[in-house]
């Protein structure tokens, strides 16, 4: 995704890839993480707001596109910068 497909507004911009599955796991009843805690290793900042979000066919993920203003700007026509998230399961 290129920041004009993105928004004409926001121009600090980053793009978070989720895993399709692990977003359907969740949304079903008794999904349970008995035994086990999720931390936030590497995150988005305080204050990151969503601005859009779509799903990529090619990489099975969902896209969320987030603004804030620690992140650099996007230049028109330029492919989004990724943000990597990382979590630990901490075993309770």
């Amino acid at each position: 995704m290129t920041l004009s497909q993105s928004s004409k507004i926001e121009k600090r911009l980053v793009a978070v890839e989720c895993d399709f599955n692990l977003i359907l796991d969740m949304m079903f009843k008794d999904f349970d993480t008995t035994g086990y805690n999720v931390k936030t290793i590497e995150g988005l900042p305080a204050g990151a707001k969503m601005i859009r979000e779509y799903y990529d066919h090619q990489h099975g993920t969902v896209v969320f596109i987030f603004t804030h203003e620690t992140f650099d700007e996007v230049e028109d026509g330029v492919q989004l910068p990724r943000l990597r998230i990382t979590h630990q399961r901490i075993v309770t």
